[in-house]
């Protein structure tokens, strides 16, 4: 049987993507504004970019889309089509390597990777990040596997599971360092690939998105003394004393650079969160004041809002699909970063340097301390985000094959039965299209299989089914739950 993406549960990601657009971006920017990166997709002849649709219904113009396809066969067919969007024939990692230089950005990216979470996949989103390739306020979904990760990304999942699980503080190794790191190597340790997995991986995801330049980007880390020299002693110290997995992260092919390799790991990172803090406050700032720096500095992407989900794809994989809403705060943290100026040579760092009255400058000191300390808390408190949310469970791609065979008259399995079935009255016929999206709609409101089989044999009005909202408060009514 070929593999096919046209299936009901598939489609309500996409009208969750869509109604995400349609209030959190087109609530502040024109259709013609939006600019989104897709993987389209033409898995056989007849399922061309089935995600298409819902764009052109929020009238986002064709030519502002971006699509990637590495399959030549994919890829020659969405050419012939001829669908009006723009086609690359390449990795996506190609494409995002050399966005910036080219200066392309994007405000809708739907990374719908319906593979397993890896370090390929994570460099992409870091370089979206780092790079600044979203826009201010923009959208980035993410779909992935939920199984079958092979070794390598099962150790970037454990790797990053203590910090995730609240064992672990950035306070803790700033203040008892040698214990803390005990510490994460135990938890990780601990670490339990299917009860862990949604919650790494959503807070890996997040924390990509907050650490903005600081992921690749060797500007922010020269504002600290300068990359090479921290870069050759971590280095010098992985040669000697570190581990099989700590040299081949320093290997890895798929980046720009051995420098990205070097930002991109862990311990790396740790090591310099604890030297930036010990930098700020040497050179005299307090702790608002080197929040404010720190925020200017690495142009963090914060999450205000996200939404989790979970479905079974129409091959029996289960798969995580998560929604971030995202915003960089541009005015602001561009005013922060004007506020400073940094003298290397001196090791000094100055505020408004270039505001000579007291009493000005005393004001703004106090409105750069406000401003940087409410986004650096907003900044954390997006850990909490992750680990707190719920994934709602949307349904199994397989209710495909059940809702055609109940809706065209046929039986419906009951729950938790074996062999068990509820029959139906209607005749077996063919759906007209109109029928199949008010399905389609009726799912992405939180209708059942036993709900639309009501439905369609009569046993609720079908009069009374105006829209979706109506639907869900005469299920209300019935004492049916929905999402």
């Amino acid at each position: 049987m070929d593999k096919s993406y046209n299936d009901t549960v598939k489609d309500i990601t996409r009208v969750k993507l869509q109604n995400g657009i349609r209030d959190y971006i087109l609530s502040y920017r024109k259709p013609k504004d939006v600019r989104i990166f897709c993987f389209p997709g033409a898995q056989k002849d007849g399922e061309v970019a089935l995600e298409l649709a819902y764009y052109d219904a929020l009238g986002i113009p064709r030519e502002n889309i971006t699509g990637v396809e590495l399959d030549r066969e994919k890829y020659d067919r969405l050419c012939a089509a001829g669908l009006g969007i723009e086609l690359i024939h390449a990795k996506d990692l190609e494409v995002l390597k050399t966005a910036r230089s080219k200066g392309r950005k994007w405000t809708v990216f739907n990374l719908d990777y319906t593979s397993y979470f890896s370090p390929e996949r994570h460099y992409a989103l870091e370089l979206i990040a780092s790079d600044g390739l979203l826009d201010n306020r923009g959208i980035i979904a993410t779909n992935f596997m939920a199984r079958r990760e092979n070794e390598d990304a099962q150790d970037l999942l454990q790797c990053n599971s203590a910090m995730v699980k609240g064992g672990v503080s950035l306070q803790e190794l700033l203040t008892n360092y040698e214990p803390a790191l005990t510490r994460v190597a135990q938890l990780n340790q601990s670490f339990d690939l299917r009860e862990d997995r949604e919650q790494v991986l959503r807070s890996i995801l997040t924390g990509t998105f907050t650490l903005g330049r600081a992921n690749l980007g060797r500007e922010f880390y020269d504002c600290f003394g300068g990359f090479d020299e921290s870069s050759a002693h971590f280095l010098d110290v992985v040669s000697r004393v570190g581990d099989e997995r700590d040299k081949a992260c320093i290997s890895i092919k798929f980046t720009r650079n051995r420098e990205e390799n070097v930002m991109r790991h862990r311990m790396f990172r740790i090591n310099e969160d604890i030297s930036r803090w010990e930098a700020l406050i040497n050179a005299g700032l307090d702790f608002p004041l080197a929040s404010a720096f720190l925020i200017a500095h690495q142009k963090p992407y914060l999450v205000e809002s996200l939404e989790s989900y979970g479905y079974v794809s129409n091959s029996g994989t289960p798969m995580l699909f998560d929604i971030f809403y995202l915003d960089n705060h541009a005015r602001i943290v561009q005013r922060l970063e004007s506020s400073f100026l940094v003298r290397k040579h001196e090791t000094a760092i100055y505020v408004l340097p270039e505001v000579n009255r007291k009493e000005s400058r005393d004001r703004l000191r106090a409105e750069v301390k406000e401003q940087g300390l409410n986004l650096f808390e907003k900044k954390t408190k997006v850990h909490e985000l992750g680990k707190q949310q719920k994934r709602i469970f949307l349904g199994s791609s397989a209710s495909e094959k059940i809702y055609l065979e109940v809706v065209q008259g046929g039986p419906l399995p009951l729950e938790g039965t074996s062999g068990q079935s509820m029959p139906l009255a209607g005749k077996k016929r063919d759906l007209q299209e109109d029928e199949k999206q008010v399905i389609r709609e009726l799912r992405a409101g939180g209708a059942t299989i036993e709900d639309i089989a009501m439905l369609f044999n009569g046993e609720v009005e079908r009069r009374k089914i105006s829209s979706v909202a109506a639907w869900v408060k005469i299920n209300r009514d019935r004492g049916v739950q929905h999402v």
